[in-house]
């Protein structure tokens, strides 16, 4: 009986299509799988039993899903974000980071437990984690809703701990950290993120951007990005929809103060704010009294709910110390300044003669501009009077000048000098005030001097606040003093890009000191940057750091689905993968210089794209754009072909995404490993090592069949951490858990100190026969590395499950099993062959690493348990972890198709190097 032998010396190929099934041709058959599964393919060529999940907590929300998101200010601050339904969870170092702690001093045995905790402040819906309670135990280390409170108690919502253990002293309610937003659950989906140090800015197609900062550990906020300048769409092309500015408001005055500056008091609360101009108006006392001050403008100063100071148009005091005492009378109305322009913080009617104006404008930016959007007025010419107040035009920005100093003649209501003095320094500055002076420079009072007030570049910028009609907003002036043109009227202005009417950006991202955005409902297919290392400011220009907007130019209008930043900005649509660059590696982006290019026609899918070194990873779209993908494909750039390329990594195991992956993570140690989120919860890995050739696909799934609902990756104590969030079935209803992949067996460990169990919980410390506090796996079967053993079946009754033997440390979880099954081995035949003969397997080597447990066979039906134990071992205790060939018989039966299986289920580590199968062979 012709007898040979096969060898599989790795497995770096992973799993294998079964539609590979017949290619023994080719190379990555002889290196792949027919089943991986709960196998991680290692680089150096191994299959590594997956490590366990270790459970981290119950979701705050635990009947919801939710959305993990990486924020990494380095790698020694590193946190996981749970976004559920309105609300941000922080989770840091493998558990929750909290907010306060509440002491606690007593809990009823009712239901529902009442919980006494003197001045707790806590409010009804929080959520605490009772921990450190003596005597009923039972409550600790459990996540509970606050209900019912009183100021020294609360109830726990639907906890009946009538039949507990009594309270007997000590315990805490820890609150955790808590981030109220405006997502629903429906669309945490369509977040998109971009971090920038402590800040994490977010993005979603129904919402204006917006920005989560930490200030602290504990210290954590939100809020919408406060943007004052861009971007903006087309100008108005209509010249007949010309828009005005008007003032509204008016306010009664009860009284003036003799005072440097005077202070106004109205009779009822005024709404206006500091900058603001006023106009007064009705003030009695004539010229020597109060009534002086009628028909002049003022600026707003240190404004409080019913007074307000008053300032001149340089922002200086306005003395009234001179004047005779308040007799009565007077109005306060807003006002143009003196300069005939509308201030920041001025709130305005705008009016267009045209229908100008939609529900969903309320919020956005609008842009108007000086007329023909050029200035009105013109530089000093040298020998000419200046007249104050008055506005002037330098380096294309307006300024108002006022407050001369020196030799001042007054001619109707002017003041002048004689003539502009040709060495006197004309302004440049684009905010605030200088004072300029002849000969001497800024800053610095020389015998003639004048205030010099930045207005505007040309345009000025207001927030529409309120919706009248379709031509008539309530607005107030964000950016700049509106131009006294565009306050006559004017038909140069803009829409902001971004509100409810045109939708926000769906995606983020940072490339060259900025942030980009794109892919709004109204313009799918634009990208929008802001300016140079200023993230918040998208003012456009020509100006090397001014913000850049592109819209691609495709046969189709495709969304934009995501951006990531690489050797160059990559920008993935629904039918097509982009780059932007400016043409030359040594030059910056800007204006002047943008190209974006397509570089392959591929289209991406839902799931966010990865870098991963110079390379990035994308799931390509399957079927509708927002449909799961189906194939993961790899953006290079090739140096034989000078251009891009996206190959298929999933050409040898297109059956791996099942249904569709629809979120990606990347773990980067202790192995390169591109972790993705089936739509059926299935977690799948691919171990992709390029430059050694390996790209080895895995399945994952989890036990009890528990489904992932979202993932991502921030560094750990070993390596990465892959954080999941998981929905599991306990003690009958619905639970999403955050659980964490163990390191598993690692150089520095040993068997009792490894992980291998799913949502698993550690003790350790005095020897027990009693293990509590496992309520997350009420009512379910676990198995127990007890001190290294393993003890199996153990049933988890209110939170506690009784050992065969006592412990000192512990994992408890539950088991799932892991899968290796070779494809049909070829060992050759006399015939060249042995596919399609039939043969049997007698005896199998498999060489293992640091291992223990498992089964072998050539089927499920036939594998036996491998059997470790020498003579040398004490009875009654665990075998030591073994490394070498396992001599293994296999009773398989005669098939024209063999394989080797082997599978694994108990709490060990096993690592499988090579195996050598013995074959017979019919001819």
């Amino acid at each position: 009986m012709p007898k040979a032998n096969a060898i599989q010396t790795n497995f770096t190929a992973g799993e294998i299509t079964p539609r590979l099934d017949a290619r023994i041709d080719i190379q990555k058959y002889k290196n792949g799988a027919a089943t991986v599964q709960n196998f991680i393919v290692k680089p150096h060529g191994g299959a590594w039993k997956r490590p366990g999940t270790i459970y981290v907590g119950e979701a705050i929300d635990p009947d919801a899903t939710g959305r993990l998101v990486p924020f990494q200010f380095n790698t020694e601050q590193a946190y996981t974000l749970l976004f559920q339904a309105n609300k941000v969870w922080v989770y840091k170092d493998g558990g929750i980071v909290i907010a306060s702690t509440k002491t606690i001093t007593g809990i009823t045995q009712a239901n529902p437990a009442v919980v006494t905790s003197v001045g707790h402040g806590l409010a009804n819906g929080d959520r605490v984690i009772l921990d450190d309670v003596v005597g009923m135990t039972e409550v600790n280390d459990r996540y509970f809703t606050v209900a019912n409170v009183s100021a020294d108690t609360f109830q726990l919502e639907g906890l009946d701990a009538s039949a507990y253990t009594a309270y007997a002293s000590g315990g805490t309610a820890y609150v955790p950290v808590t981030v109220a937003t405006d997502y629903t659950a429906a669309e945490l989906d369509d977040l998109a993120f971009a971090q920038s140090a402590d800040t994490l800015y977010i993005a979603h197609p129904l919402h204006p951007l917006a920005k989560l900062t930490r200030s602290s550990h504990t210290a954590w906020t939100i809020s919408d990005i406060e943007i004052t300048d861009g971007p903006f769409r087309p100008i108005n092309d209509d010249n007949a929809a010309v828009m005005r500015i008007t003032m509204t408001g008016l306010w009664a005055v009860s009284g003036i103060t003799k005072a440097s500056p005077g202070v106004v008091t109205t009779t009822a609360p005024h709404d206006l704010v500091e900058g603001e101009w006023v106009f007064l108006s009705g003030l009695l006392g004539g010229q020597t009294g109060m009534g002086f001050l009628n028909s002049k403008r003022f600026q707003v100063g240190n404004p409080t709910e019913t007074t307000f100071e008053l300032w001149d148009s340089m922002g200086n005091a306005e003395s009234t110390a001179s004047l005779n005492a308040y007799s009565g009378g007077g109005i306060v109305a807003r006002s143009i300044s003196v300069f005939g322009t509308a201030a920041p913080g001025t709130r305005v009617v705008v009016t267009c003669d045209k229908d100008a104006f939609e529900v969903g404008h309320a919020g956005a930016l609008l842009r108007l501009w000086e007329s023909g959007q050029s200035a009105r007025v013109s530089s000093p010419v040298t020998g000419s009077r200046i007249k104050v107040p008055k506005s002037i035009t330098n380096a294309g920005k307006v300024y108002g000048i006022d407050n001369l100093s020196g030799p001042v003649a007054t001619l109707e209501n002017y003041q002048f000098f004689e003539e502009w003095q040709s060495d006197w320094l004309l302004p440049t500055h684009s905010r605030g005030q200088v004072k300029i002076s002849d000969g001497a420079g800024y800053g610095v009072t020389g015998s003639n001097s004048v205030d010099c007030l930045y207005l505007h570049s040309l345009y000025g910028v207001v927030r529409i606040e309120e919706i009248v009609s379709a031509t008539q907003a309530i607005a107030v002036v964000v950016l700049n003093h509106i131009p006294k043109s565009a306050v006559d009227g004017t038909s140069f202005w803009e829409h902001g890009a971004w509100s409810e009417q045109y939708g926000y950006p769906r995606t983020l991202a940072f490339y060259e000191q900025r942030l980009w955005a794109a892919g709004s409902v109204q313009d799918p297919q634009t990208v929008w940057s802001s300016k140079t290392a200023a993230f918040e400011n998208w003012a456009d220009g020509d100006e090397d750091d001014a913000g850049l907007v592109y819209a691609i130019a495709s046969e189709r209008v495709d969304v934009i689905r995501w951006m990531v930043a690489g050797r160059s900005l990559t920008i993935g649509t629904a039918s097509g993968e982009y780059t932007v660059t400016s043409g030359n590696q040594d030059q910056a982006l800007t204006p002047k210089n943008l190209r974006v290019t397509r570089q392959t026609a591929f289209g991406a899918g839902q799931a966010n794209a990865i870098a991963v070194g110079s390379t990035l990873l994308f799931a390509q779209r399957h079927s509708a754009v927002s449909g799961p993908a189906k194939k993961v494909r790899e953006f290079i750039y090739s140096f034989d072909r000078d251009a891009y390329v996206a190959p298929d990594l999933t050409i040898l195991a297109e059956h791996i995404t099942g249904e569709g992956i629809t979120e990606l993570a990347y773990q980067s140690a202790p192995d390169s490993i591109l972790w993705a989120r089936r739509s059926d919860g299935v977690l799948v890995g691919m171990t992709y090592e390029r430059e050694q050739e390996v790209v080895g696909w895995h399945k994952h799934p989890l036990a009890a069949t528990g489904q992932v609902k979202s993932l991502c990756v921030i560094p750990g104590t070993y390596g990465d951490d892959l954080w999941m969030l998981v929905a599991r079935t306990i003690d009958g209803s619905t639970r999403h858990y955050v659980e964490t992949l163990s390191a598993g067996l690692t150089d520095e460990t040993e068997k009792e100190d490894a992980v291998y169990l799913d949502c698993a919980a550690t003790y350790a410390g005095a020897s027990t026969s009693t293990i509590s506090g496992l309520w997350h796996l009420e009512g379910e079967t676990v198995d127990v590395l007890n001190d290294g053993a393993h003890e199996a079946g153990k049933t988890v009754t209110l939170g506690r499950i009784t050992l065969d033997r006592a412990t000192t440390k512990a994992h408890i979880g539950l088991k799932y099993t892991s899968v290796l099954q070779s494809l049909d081995i070829e060992a050759g035949a006399a015939a060249g062959t042995a596919q399609a003969r039939a043969k049997r397997i007698s005896q199998a080597f498999v060489k293992v690493h640091r291992s223990l447990g498992g089964r072998c066979g050539s089927t499920s039906a036939n594998a036996k348990a491998i059997l470790y134990r020498v003579p040398e071992d004490v009875m009654d205790s665990s075998p030591p972890l073994f490394s070498g060939y396992l001599d293994i018989e296999v009773d398989s039966g005669w098939e024209r198709a063999q394989q080797l299986y082997v599978d694994h289920d108990e709490p060990f580590p096993f690592h499988v190097l090579a195996a050598v199968v013995e074959i017979n062979t019919s001819g």
